[in-house]
């Protein structure tokens, strides 16, 4: 099986509001996805959404082997609500070969546990989109964010009318800052010069210390 292009195959276990919403947008973008619950009204809910979806204990190493898992490229472990049956799924996963492990998990303590018996990466959604609230609200025109590492911010940021009309030097951007791209209507400018000009709407993306974006005044929300 390919680890590149359409032909990855992906499996999530636990259909709950997270994994249900990673399993539709992985079949939304054209890849294989199964998708796993141990409730089967949840996954009668889910049979219009998703082609492959059953329901299975997943701490059950042989229903895991019925369903092949070691063929699939990454699983993801949804279950991040009950630490013990993610811990069971995850060791289960690994020991029976997939290649690639993503757990759920609530908490620091829960997401150190996962890595230590055997997961590839734990994500915190619920921190992760906590965190991401509080860019928005300190930076207005958000579109979009990620801590790429810890003090470094990716984000997408619409230019305020305030500032249409200016060149990037004009708005005296912290050192710390890049901008990588500029995208509206139909144009898109790569790594554009310090000359480039601004039009209300375009979507800036930069990257830089967190400190340094949140210092850029322009693009804080506008007041009342």
């Amino acid at each position: 099986m390919s680890l590149f292009g359409n032909q990855r195959e992906f499996l999530i276990i636990g259909l709950g509001e997270f994994g249900a919403s990673v399993a539709r947008r992985l079949h939304q973008l054209g890849y294989s996805v199964l998708a796993v619950d141990r409730s089967r009204a949840i996954v009668q809910q889910l049979a219009d959404d998703l082609p492959d979806v059953v329901a299975l204990d997943a701490t059950d190493e042989d229903a895991l082997r019925d369903i092949d898992v070691k063929s699939f490229d990454t699983a993801l472990v949804a279950v991040g609500g009950d630490l013990a049956r993610a811990i069971l799924i995850t060791m289960a996963l690994k020991e029976l070969g997939v290649r690639y492990v993503i757990s759920k998990a609530l908490d620091e303590h829960a997401r150190q546990v996962l890595l230590r018996i055997g997961a590839d990466e734990v994500v915190m959604p619920e921190h992760q989109f906590g965190r991401w609230v509080a860019e928005r609200m300190v930076l207005g025109h958000l579109k979009a964010i990620q801590e790429v590492e810890p003090g470094v911010l990716l984000g997408a940021l619409s230019c305020p009318k305030a500032v249409a009309g200016q060149t990037l030097e004009e708005l005296h951007l912290p050192r710390e800052v890049t901008v990588l791209l500029i995208t509206g209507g139909d144009r898109t400018v790569p790594m554009p010069p310090p000359t480039q000009r601004l039009i209300a709407g375009d979507t800036i993306w930069l990257v830089g210390k967190t400190d340094a974006i949140h210092s850029i005044r322009v693009f804080r929300q506008e007041e009342a």
